[in-house]
């Protein structure tokens, strides 16, 4: 099986893309993270101090189109990975870029919505992601759904703790509350 993700990691590892660098591929099978997601990225077009390079974390999901399940799939799994780094990083779906916003940032335009800005590239740029954005509002909806289900998980653990004043004396986190009681009641004794 060919996996197109791989291949950009090695072609940017190479030194084939130039000085672009991100922090994910992503694609049908699998993302691939490149580099920590604390180092600056060379992909958002706004420059060496421009904020979509040094303050965001940059996914490039490898499709070749908008039909066919690899497609589909690929998307997915940036959707997927989007709402898993925006959970990890404690932000919002407000939080969610593409290039092209970072495009429009360095030209100067401010006019018009967040989601235009995000979708709607300055004369003689690129649009990206070029197969994302005709469907930016359904994407953006993907991640949200994605997100939700991760925080809603997240409020739901029953927590076991040694003292709980002390939030980093946790033992343990389970969704099921039985379990969570069983630890209590092993470290009581």
């Amino acid at each position: 099986v060919e996996d197109d993700g791989r291949n950009y990691v090695a072609a940017t590892m190479n030194g084939n893309m130039n000085n672009v660098y991100v922090h994910y591929y992503v694609d049908e099978l699998c993302a691939w993270h490149c580099m920590p997601d604390k180092y600056v990225s060379w992909s958002c077009s706004d420059g060496a101090n421009g904020r979509g390079n040094t303050q965001t974390i940059c996914i490039e999901c490898v499709m070749g189109g908008t039909t066919g399940n690899d497609n589909i799939k690929a998307k997915d799994n940036a959707a997927r990975l989007a709402a898993y780094i925006l959970f990890q990083n404690k932000l919002t779906i407000n939080d969610l870029y593409t290039h092209t916003y970072w495009i429009n940032m360095v030209k100067g335009k401010t006019s018009g919505s967040r989601d235009e800005l995000c979708c709607i590239a300055p004369a003689g740029q690129k649009t990206c992601p070029y197969y994302i954005i005709p469907t930016w509002t359904a994407f953006k909806q993907l991640v949200s759904t994605y997100l939700d289900a991760l925080n809603k998980a997240a409020q739901e653990l029953y927590r076991v703790r040694k003292s709980w004043a002390d939030a980093k004396s946790q033992i343990g986190a389970f969704t099921n509350l039985d379990s969570a009681k069983e630890m209590a009641n092993y470290n009581k004794g």
